[in-house]
């Protein structure tokens, strides 16, 4: 600090280089700095009256000394022994922490641990030039940068005039009482404590202090300042209350953790009950689905045995007439007409009628059977529609018993046709693949396009694709083999699953041997998949 004035030649810009060649004959023994006893020495302050420092005096002193704005060279030479203090002597320090050292969690320890000081910690400023309050006293607080202060106030008196008095602010927590008593210890090892300028009355320089109880309590306009802005706290006191509020503040936080963690706890239970619940209503719904389908699949069984009884009955009865029809030709062509042959031909013809009666009912009955297998089988084919929507979840691509989109393209053919195409930078492959693979499965909508010949094969007709098809030529020679193969797939598919519809329809599929699964398969797995999640739980 410019506190005194020191004359040199040597430049700002080499400070540091002087102060490392500085430092190496310092460490090399010249000149001597420890005078034994733990007692050491400032070489570059021999006029000085005090020469047998401790070592946290000479180093606050040093420190001081080297973030001041005194000469180059004067503080080259102090940043030097403060280096040496650091380095070499560091085990001299005894109990006394260094400031550097001191960390929020390690309080400082006066001598005097109930020794009341000012909180928030203050330091006081004496013979403070009225040039130097300008500006919040930026010049000062630059000069004081080493012990960090916070703000600076200039002291007024109840007239408003400037006292000749500042108080400068440190933070409250224990690193601010550690700059502040490094601010005090300064001044004290420079002789411009409170003492040097009570009793020497210095005027000439700034003197300073770290503010105490017997500061606080005077009457003059720095004791109202401080009594204004601060308390008092003792050391111990200040970390009693800090104990206490931390106490209070961890006893709170365990308690809100305990709430919170008993709400979640509950929030959880109750997520897991209420999915349980869930996943139960889920598992009777599909155990009633099955069991409807499987009594309604029983009903339209037993109504095609009824059917096919009927049928046998009713040829059975075509074969009578037929045989009763031949015998009355035979009797009504015998020779005579004793009342025997009259007798038996009246017999046959009403035994004939009988038959006829009898078989019109039951062409009756066949209709009437045939209109309710119709029925039945409508009813069952929705039924199949609700188990394969209801069972979507269950059957999945990967189980052996799946669903399969029929007539619906497959992108990975025109992804892989793209990108031997176009490449694969920018995207511009999947882009195309997309762009393809949409246009077709609007091409297999179309109803007026049907690109299918018809051909006999032992015997039989049957629809196979027209590969001379101008459209499939074009995807052909446009995008490959693959794509034209999983396009006539499609084709195929369509045309035997909804060939009157021309679109996409879900079906039943084994997907262990590629085949279309029957509802006996579909439901046998669906059982087996519920039992098996069952006993998993």
């Amino acid at each position: 600090m410019d506190f005194t004035s020191d004359e040199s030649e040597l430049s700002d810009a080499d400070i540091d280089d002087y102060a490392d060649k500085c430092y190496m004959d310092l460490k090399s023994g010249k000149p001597v700095v420890s005078l034994g006893n733990e007692k050491f020495r400032c070489p570059f302050c021999l006029g000085k009256k005090k020469q047998d420092y401790r070592y946290n005096e000479l180093l606050q002193h040093a420190i001081g000394v080297g973030a001041s704005n005194r000469a180059p060279k004067v503080k080259a030479n102090h940043m030097a022994l403060a280096n040496l203090l650091k380095n070499d002597y560091a085990d001299a320090a005894g109990s006394l922490p260094s400031r550097q050292a001191v960390g929020p969690s390690n309080p400082p320890r006066p001598l005097q641990d109930q020794e009341a000081y000012v909180w928030p910690w203050m330091g006081i400023l004496a013979n403070v030039p009225a040039e130097k309050t300008k500006e919040d006293g930026a010049s000062l607080m630059q000069q004081l940068a080493n012990f960090n202060p916070l703000q600076f106030t200039a002291v007024l008196c109840s007239e408003g005039r400037y006292t000749g008095y500042a108080v400068v602010g440190f933070s409250k927590d224990w690193i601010g009482f550690t700059n502040a008593l490094a601010f005090h210890n300064y001044f004290k090892s420079q002789r411009l404590g409170k003492k040097d300028w009570a009793a020497l009355g210095q005027e000439k320089y700034i003197c300073g202090w770290m503010a105490k109880e017997e500061d606080y309590k005077s009457s003059d306009p720095v004791g109202r300042f401080l009594s204004a802005n601060g308390d008092l706290k003792t050391v111990s006191g200040l970390e009693n209350d800090l104990s206490r509020k931390t106490e209070t503040l961890i006893a709170n936080l365990s308690h809100q953790i305990t709430a919170k963690s008993k709400y979640l706890n509950s929030e959880q239970n109750d997520s897991i009950h209420m999915a349980r619940i869930e996943q139960q209503k889920s598992d009777k719904n599909v155990l009633k689905l099955v069991e409807k389908h499987k009594k309604e699949k029983e009903i339209a069984l037993n109504k095609i045995l009824q059917l096919e009884k009927q049928l046998d009955e009713k040829q059975k009865l075509e074969l009578e007439i037929q045989q009763l029809r031949g015998r009355l030709l035979v009797v009504q062509h015998m020779e005579g007409e004793g009342v025997d042959v009259k007798k038996r031909t009246d017999e046959l013809t009403e035994e004939l009628n009988e038959k006829i009666e009898e078989m019109e009912y039951m062409e009756g009955l066949n209709q009437t059977l045939i209109i309710k297998e119709r029925k039945t089988n409508d009813e069952l084919q929705d039924a199949k529609k609700a188990l394969i929507s209801g069972l979507s979840e269950l059957l999945g691509p990967r189980s052996t018993i799946g669903l399969k989109r029929m007539g619906e393209l497959d992108e990975k053919p025109f992804l892989a046709a793209c990108k031997k195409r176009y490449g694969t930078a920018d995207g511009e492959a999947e882009i195309k693949a997309a762009e393809f693979c949409s246009e077709w499965q609007e091409n297999l909508k179309d109803a007026n396009w049907h690109p299918f010949k018809i051909v006999t094969r032992g015997g039989k007709t049957e629809q196979i694709i027209n590969e001379d098809d101008e459209k499939l030529v074009g995807l052909k020679e446009q995008l490959g083999d693959e794509v034209y193969k999983a396009v006539t797939t499609a084709l195929l598919e369509i045309n035997e699953y909804n060939a009157s519809g021309s679109y996409v329809v879900s079906e039943l599929w084994n997907n262990k041997e590629d085949r279309k699964a029957s509802m006996q398969e579909a439901l046998q797995h669906v059982l087996e998949q519920w039992k098996l999640r069952r006993r998993r739980r």
